[in-house]
């Protein structure tokens, strides 16, 4: 699972897990060998519930090779490409620092309420206020100098193409 991490979900939908050496499973079936391990089983479904299985005889590599066609129709031709890579990379970055600005967000907020606990509703509620459009200048200014990176980001992900 830490292989779709890596390239995001996004590559669960073109990745088809394949078994080799069916015959080294002996008397059990795939879903039995399946089922005895919680992790592959997970990963398979995160793959949208696509393996297959083969010995490496010839008549098993035509239909891998159906499997692999069907899973290209079923993705409307598309495959998997570097600038998904990239834009999932761009994305992730992007939600780990919106979460983290939250979070202090957040923490700077119970930190006022509890320093304005004794101080008069009003004033406290002022205060309040001016501290979330302070932090709200803040998110902005903190966004535009992302702009410039994300566009360099983009322009090399243009440039890889």
């Amino acid at each position: 699972m830490e292989i779709i991490r890596k390239f995001c979900d996004t590559a669960a939908k073109y990745t088809m897990v394949l078994f080799t050496h069916a015959n080294s499973l002996k008397e059990k079936t795939t879903e039995e060998f399946l089922s005895c391990n919680e992790d592959l089983a997970k990963f398979i479904l995160m793959c949208r519930g696509r393996y297959h299985v083969f010995n490496s005889q010839e008549n098993e590599v035509s239909g891998l090779l159906k499997n692999i066609d069907r899973m290209v129709e079923i993705n409307g031709g598309r495959y998997y490409t570097e600038d998904m890579y990239m834009r999932s990379v761009i994305e992730e970055q992007k939600e780990r620092i919106l979460k983290k600005q939250e979070v202090i967000k957040q923490r700077e907020e119970e930190e006022l309420r509890r320093r304005l606990e004794g101080e008069a509703p009003k004033k406290a509620m002022q205060q309040l206020k001016e501290q979330m459009e302070s932090d709200t200048r803040e998110d902005k200014r903190r966004n535009v100098t992302l702009l410039p990176h994300i566009k360099e980001i983009r322009e090399q992900i243009c440039t890889l193409q």
